[in-house]
């Protein structure tokens, strides 16, 4: 049942206050898993999207947040990483060209 990528999003629908939180994969035949609670729920071609996989306060949110951070999950972080080691790579790169050490 692990065909790749897990994919998430999270809807902001604004009559409501909590938050939509969407996870899920797509099939090698065109349909998707989508979670459902403790079910995975496949939903195939053409057919409506079933209920969000769960819904959380915007605090709720936070909290999740916050424990991805602690656990070093971190998108951002990942990313101004990746950025500073292509710099340091560069740097390293023109020492070299100007043969400075």
């Amino acid at each position: 049942m692990n065909y790749g990528k897990w994919k998430a999003r999270i809807n902001n629908i604004g009559f409501k206050r909590t938050v939509e939180v969407w996870l899920w994969q797509e099939r090698p035949d065109g349909g998707s898993d989508v979670i459902q609670g403790d079910m995975v729920v496949r939903v195939g071609i053409g057919e409506s999207l079933p209920r969000p996989s769960f819904e959380l306060f915007p605090e709720q949110l936070e909290a999740l947040a916050e424990a991805l951070n602690e656990r070093g999950i971190s998108p951002s972080r990942q990313y101004v990483e990746g950025k500073l080691e292509a710099t340091e790579r560069h740097l390293s790169d023109t020492r070299k060209l100007l043969k400075l050490k």
